[in-house]
């Protein structure tokens, strides 16, 4: 048996000898479209980890809970949003507590939607919108820092004066190449601290998202209160499939009967 396959592996290294120039083209060929799957399926491992990292970034893993609609009305006929009862602060921060699913959870509040920022002379247009939130907002919303950091847990804590900035408000308000980090800027009648700059989002649906500066949430709800102030829950979920998971677009109910809209 042993003279057998030695006797098969001669005939086989003469064959080679043989047909040199074709064995060397066939090896080639088999190389080549190794190289090429292996390519192939590199580039579709690749393609489809900057989708998921788009679509996450844009919330496909996230949802969110307020006490209204997003639903726009067109016309006569188009579906009116429903409103339902504030949801308070108190109620949104119990919410974040008591959850245990395996995700990030932020609450958030609009501060206003038309302040004026100003530093030294330079001043932007009465349309910025500031916000008030806590450590994971920027996680659960899509935002990146460029600049700077994020709020630390004692400046949400405490309420500081410190504001992270969108990017199109840096060009407005710094001129030149001036570092809008660590300088002080007003906001209304406050002086606030920059400590970040988001990287941009771009604009979509009439939405500036880079006209848009954050506070801690504590100073918002201490310097720009009003009456019946609503704050919003979002939550983060380590992958897509875990959101489709979470309780969608229904309606769920907080303490006191509360119905709020659950919407991905």
């Amino acid at each position: 048996m042993a003279s057998f396959f030695q006797e098969n592996i001669k005939i086989a290294l003469t064959s080679i000898r043989g047909q040199l120039l074709r064995t060397i083209l066939t090896v080639l060929i088999i190389s080549f479209g190794i190289m090429a799957l292996v390519g192939i399926l590199t580039a579709i491992d690749a393609i489809k980890g900057s989708i998921n990292s788009n679509f996450t970034s844009m919330g496909a893993n996230t949802f969110t809970i307020r006490n209204r609609e997003t639903t726009i009305r067109i016309g006569r006929s188009g579906k009116k949003p429903k409103k339902y009862r504030e949801i308070t602060y108190h109620e949104a921060a119990r919410f974040v507590e008591n959850y245990n699913f395996p995700a990030l959870a932020s609450v958030s509040t609009l501060a206003t939607f038309a302040a004026t920022l100003k530093y030294h002379s330079e001043k932007t247009n009465p349309n910025i919108q500031i916000f008030g939130v806590d450590e994971n907002y920027m996680a659960t919303s899509g935002y990146e820092v460029e600049e700077g950091r994020n709020f630390s847990t004692q400046e949400i804590l405490f309420g500081s004066h410190s504001i992270i900035l969108g990017k199109d408000l840096v060009p407005t308000l710094f001129k030149g190449k001036t570092d809008p980090i660590d300088k002080i800027i007003d906001v209304g009648n406050g002086k606030y601290r920059v400590v970040g700059v988001l990287k941009s989002k771009g604009n979509s649906s009439g939405f500036g998202g880079d006209k848009v500066c954050l506070l801690p949430l504590s100073n918002v709800r201490q310097y720009f209160p009003r009456p019946n102030m609503s704050y919003t829950i979002n939550v983060l979920a380590p992958q897509a499939g875990n959101a489709r998971n979470s309780p969608g677009r229904s309606h769920r109910h907080l303490s006191g009967g509360q119905k709020i809209e659950c919407r991905r």
